[in-house]
């Protein structure tokens, strides 16, 4: 086990990461700005791994040197808007504004998610731009030293409006993707998931969907009503367009 000091033991395992990434001819220098570890968030990056893994060392060294690879290869951080821009202009799923806690939100308006079934792939891109727009969106606010000792770990807040959901806005093979992406790769990164107003039928899928998800995940999903929502979130941060007072910016724009 690392120690419980989260100080020494992000020492630790940076080490652990350097000699393991030299043993596999790893160079750590290619990674992107997300998972810079000779940047000033390595310390809050690492954490992260050995929080999601419970201080446990060789499961800790696992993840991460997995992650590691897979950022090398799949160059997640390079997915442009102009790859997605087929998800982003249906507009209903967007970042904005930030939760009490200054987590930036992602807001998921589910009913619009229709006609996705041959947009396998782009969906898949427009997940993970979403992740790595999260991380840019949290580094930036860990720019000043004010922020940093204010808001030492910045996460994201995701709120799905439910309303109108059918089955046929229901896309298990993204949930799927989302789900393990996430676990595997973006560990630590959730401050709340909010789903908002969830009709009788979802309870099905509900089922499905929690055997992929981490205890540690499922413990920060909330189901709500929109009343419960806006106590949560206050109504100047809502988009309009799921019944708050605030006008989101387009994302392409």
């Amino acid at each position: 086990m690392f120690p419980q000091d989260l100080e020494e033991a992000v020492l630790q395992l940076e080490k652990i990461v350097r000699e393991e990434a030299e043993k596999q001819g790893i160079d750590l220098t290619q990674l992107d700005p997300n998972m810079d570890l000779d940047g000033p968030r390595k310390e809050l990056i690492l954490a992260r791994y050995i929080r999601a893994r419970g201080f446990r060392v060789e499961d800790t060294k696992a993840m991460i040197m997995t992650s590691i690879k897979w950022r090398l290869q799949n160059q997640p951080y390079k997915v442009s808007i102009e790859d997605i821009i087929i998800a982003a202009k249906r507009d209903y799923c967007f970042f904005h504004d930030f939760d009490r806690d200054n987590n930036p939100i992602v807001w998921v308006n589910v009913q619009f998610h229709l006609d996705y079934a041959n947009y396998t792939e782009i969906y898949q891109k427009f997940v993970l731009f979403m992740m790595e727009e999260g991380l840019r969106r949290a580094s930036q606010i860990l720019e000043s030293t004010e922020n940093r000792e204010k808001f030492p770990n910045i996460k994201a807040t995701l709120v799905f409006d439910m309303k109108g959901f059918s089955m046929a806005n229901m896309d298990f093979p993204i949930v799927k993707f989302l789900a393990e992406t996430l676990q595997a790769h973006y560990p630590d990164v959730l401050a709340h998931t909010y789903i908002v107003d969830s009709p009788w039928i979802f309870s099905t899928c509900w089922a499905m969907i929690k055997g992929w998800l981490d205890p540690v995940v499922v413990s920060k999903i909330e189901f709500l009503d929109r009343q419960a929502l806006l106590k949560a979130i206050p109504p100047e941060k809502v988009p309009v367009v799921l019944g708050g007072k605030s006008v989101h910016k387009k994302m392409w724009e």
